[in-house]
């Protein structure tokens, strides 16, 4: 493997920055597999095309929807 096919690889810390979380989340997606991270050593690296995706805000429009018309 060549460095070319790594060069869009990044340290998880950088990828969490990038994405708005903390280190210490990012690192708990990757230990749950919803994120492809990988070890290196005993640094996670991620590709840096990933984008963070977070489904707890999912139905927010809904419920937004739905509490606008109670008034």
């Amino acid at each position: 493997m060549g460095k070319e096919e790594h060069s869009s690889l990044i340290s998880l810390g950088e990828w969490a920055r990038l994405n708005g979380i903390t280190e210490a989340t990012a690192r708990q997606k990757a230990n749950r597999g919803t994120i492809p991270a990988f070890k290196v050593g005993r640094n996670w690296v991620i590709d840096k095309d990933v984008k963070n995706s977070d489904h707890r805000f999912g139905n927010k429009s809904r419920r937004w929807n739905r509490d606008k018309n109670k008034e």
